[in-house]
């Protein structure tokens, strides 16, 4: 059931039960979720994916969470969260207002260096496919 749906709701029930999910759990619901959104979207469906990535990425954070436990959860999350949603919507000041409806105020440096690093990571990625088409 975690996998159904946009992942919304699904991600409040995974943060509230996060101590009953392991790290193995955590990170094959997220690769569940993709492969699930690409058949998805690959076969018709006429819904987006940008509450399937924050689903994964906040499973991902959790996970990051499980394995370092002094990261704070919200902040291993935001981390994930943030630069795979620019990576999908490269529209930084709206990402921070995002998820700064989402999570607090006070999170606002830890998306700035996430949203920085989403950058830089998809300044890379273009230099590299622009070679190899030339």
């Amino acid at each position: 059931p975690l996998v159904r749906f946009d992942g919304s709701a699904q991600l409040q029930q995974l943060v509230q039960n996060s101590a009953e999910y392991g790290v193995f759990m955590l990170l094959t619901l997220a690769v569940v979720r993709l492969l699930t959104t690409a058949v998805a979207l690959s076969g018709g469906y006429q819904g987006g994916n940008i509450f399937p990535t924050i689903f994964i990425s906040g499973a991902v954070g959790l996970a990051i969470h499980a394995i370092f436990p002094f990261i704070p959860a919200p902040v291993a999350m935001i981390a994930c969260m943030v630069p795979a949603m620019y990576v999908f919507l490269p529209l930084p000041l709206f990402t921070i207002f995002l998820f700064t409806e989402i999570s607090s105020f006070a999170l606002i440096p830890v998306m700035a260096l996430a949203l920085t690093s989403g950058y830089l990571i998809m300044m890379r990625i273009d230099q590299h496919t622009s070679r190899s088409q030339s």
